[in-house]
């Protein structure tokens, strides 16, 4: 579960960052 979260949120920083 732990790493599931932590790729959630990876995920989400790389479209941050795109932006």
């Amino acid at each position: 579960i732990k790493v599931l979260m932590n790729n959630y949120f990876f995920q989400i920083q790389q479209k941050c960052s795109l932006i």
